[in-house]
């Protein structure tokens, strides 16, 4: 655990330096799956689990135990598919950028700019703090924009452009991914901002 307490905090703080290690280091996507994405994608499901419990929907009916444990599991895969689907957007579109395809870099780009969004799923445990998470998940752009020319060695000219398309193509990923299997598996739907 002290060991991915360490690299969160090596990644959040000092992106650069973490950056340059990270590229030299050998890793299987399996292994980092295991090692440390089971673990960081729990902390906002978790939490999720936690602050929906004695919560209502937005119907004003009472979230079960079994939706909510549903809701959070189906949460814990979506965002380990998302660092896969995310990899994948970023080694299609890194020569549309200027940079170089890579699969596996693009994978530790992706996984590495989740960590904030990771970490920041704490939040969820209270509903109210749960834009908190959003915010990591900004934080995580600035992690790939600092990323991005030492995995994909993407030109200085293309970095903030490369970041944002990016960016929304991940999040317009994450968004149909999460209306489409909550719909489908417990006929949920997102929260509305009305």
């Amino acid at each position: 655990m002290d060991r991915i307490f360490e690299k969160v905090k090596q990644v959040m703080f000092n992106p650069y330096d973490a950056f340059v290690q990270i590229k030299s280091e050998e890793i299987k996507v399996v292994d980092a799956l295991k090692d440390y994405i089971f673990v960081l994608a729990a902390i906002p499901s978790v939490s999720m689990f936690v602050g929906l419990i004695g919560r209502v929907n937005d119907r004003g009916e009472s979230i079960s135990f079994g939706t909510n444990l549903i809701f959070s599991a189906l949460l814990f895969f979506i965002l380990i598919l998302s660092v896969y689907l995310g990899s994948k957007i970023i080694n299609f579109l890194a020569s549309y950028f200027g940079s170089m395809p890579n699969s596996l870099n693009a994978f530790k780009l992706s996984f590495y700019s989740f960590i904030p969004s990771f970490a920041a799923g704490i939040f969820n445990i209270n509903p109210s703090l749960s834009f908190l998470w959003f915010l990591g998940s900004l934080y995580g752009g600035y992690i790939f924009y600092v990323g991005a020319p030492v995995l994909m060695e993407t030109k200085e000219d293309k970095r903030i452009t490369y970041a944002i398309v990016t960016g929304i193509a991940i999040y317009a990923v994450m968004i149909t991914l999460f209306k489409v299997v909550l719909s489908w598996s417990i006929g949920a739907s997102l929260p509305s901002f009305r």
